[in-house]
């Protein structure tokens, strides 16, 4: 199945946020490591931007749905320059089967120019972050939302990201009971969250904050 990040539906359960609080680029800018203009965003705060992406025709991706802004997509070489893997798939997988477009050039962290990208193939569809050296090779990632994904979109994880800084927030939303999706009243959810530090070598470091379970109505009947 082919998921593509722009033309996703994602339900959000995060009630103490509703706004993306993004800022466009200054198209004609550029820094020394990649243009400004490849970015529709500078420096998000958060994962919600991928909410509001639209898909239109000839496999084009815009910010939203009234198509004035289009992102700009990988060729096959940038997909080898910026992406070294995303575990677990190699990067000849993500080269021939992904389509990734650039999203956001963040603040620089240290030495590091952090940028977003979306990521969208065969049962996978994610929001990423890349950490890139000063010789703009990439040296870590990060995913902000989405992931590995089967058939049913239903089923999969649930996650969502809000960027401070070296500090990154997430929340993580999992039905514990899938095989129950389609016939119970209710199902067992987990809702977990996480802190995560990008370190001084530009590695992530997630430590869980809290979580707990509980029982909410299936949507399936």
């Amino acid at each position: 199945m082919k998921l593509l990040l722009c033309s996703a539906t994602i339900m959000v359960f995060l009630s103490c946020s509703n706004s993306t609080n993004q800022h466009y680029t200054n198209q004609g800018s550029t820094s020394s490591c990649l243009p400004d203009s490849l970015f529709a965003f500078k420096n998000i705060s958060n994962s919600l931007v991928a909410e509001h992406f639209y898909y239109g025709t000839n496999n084009l991706c815009y910010t939203d749905s009234t198509k004035k802004i289009k992102l700009v997509l990988f060729n096959d070489t940038q997909k080898k320059q910026f992406i070294d893997s995303i575990f677990p798939y190699s990067n000849e997988w993500i080269t021939g089967d992904w389509q990734i477009h650039f999203i956001s050039k963040q603040n620089k962290i240290e030495s590091f120019t952090p940028i977003i990208v979306s990521a969208g193939g065969t049962d996978y569809s994610a929001l990423i972050l890349i950490l890139l050296d000063s010789t703009c090779h990439p040296v870590s990632n990060f995913i902000l939302s989405g992931g590995e994904c089967g058939d049913d979109p239903v089923e999969c994880d649930f996650k969502q990201s809000f960027l401070n800084g070296k500090q990154i927030t997430s929340y993580v939303r999992s039905i514990i009971d899938k095989e129950n999706l389609y016939n119970a009243d209710s199902l067992l959810v987990d809702s977990v969250n996480y802190v995560t530090e990008i370190l001084p070598n530009g590695r992530f470091e997630t430590k869980k904050i809290d979580s707990t379970r509980y029982k909410r109505r299936s949507f399936i009947k």
